[in-house]
């Protein structure tokens, strides 16, 4: 929405170079963009980039995981600039072994991140973005939400929680004029692993 004054985003960076990539997109035009990461080195040097591209970079250390952690940035985030137009949900994590000697502490560290984070995020932003009645948000998922794959149970179960709760926020954010997208993508060239 190139004719609001106040253009905010808050990605949530993760292990994916995706969301760096669209951050960086939005810097070129000027935006502001929180961005968040749980490491400390990876996230000084996306605020670096963004700074560099042309953005207005608010970092934020974050462990997705942490419901108390996610909360304060979003508090800390909205208070410094007022609102939010585009959320990025994109923090994740890749693992996977065949479901018999898969230990129920790896199930928990994925679902955490890739499940609840997103969960997180969700809960704490769209209020703002249904009393603005605008903004986006957008949920990166996988292809593993559909299709999956042996010894990928984790991770194909905590993407299919995101696509479900994308459509539904989808369905429930229509009368409230927020979007709300999922991203799906395939295979590509990643840090994820």
């Amino acid at each position: 929405q190139p004719e609001r004054e106040r253009r905010a985003a808050l990605f949530v960076l993760g292990a994916l170079l995706l969301g760096l990539l669209l951050a960086l997109l939005l810097a070129a035009d000027g935006w502001t963009i929180g961005v968040a990461d749980l490491d400390a080195v990876r996230l000084a040097e996306a605020t670096e980039a963004i700074r560099v591209a042309g953005g207005q970079p608010i970092p934020f250390t974050l462990d997705v995981a942490s419901h108390a952690a996610y909360a304060a940035v979003a508090a800390a985030f909205l208070a410094q600039v007022g609102g939010l137009d585009l959320l990025i949900n994109n923090a994740g994590v890749g693992d996977g072994e065949m479901f018999v000697d898969y230990q129920l502490n790896n199930f928990e560290w994925v679902l955490g991140i890739n499940q609840m984070g997103v969960l997180y995020g969700c809960h704490l932003f769209v209020p703002t973005l249904v009393r603005q009645r605008s903004g986006h948000l957008i949920n990166v998922a996988s292809a593993a939400a559909f299709g999956s794959a042996p010894g990928m149970a984790a991770y194909s179960m905590s993407k299919a929680a995101v696509l479900s709760l994308s459509e539904t926020l989808y369905a429930e954010m229509l009368d409230h004029q927020v979007r709300v997208s999922v991203v799906m993508p395939y295979f590509f060239q990643t840090n994820i692993m």
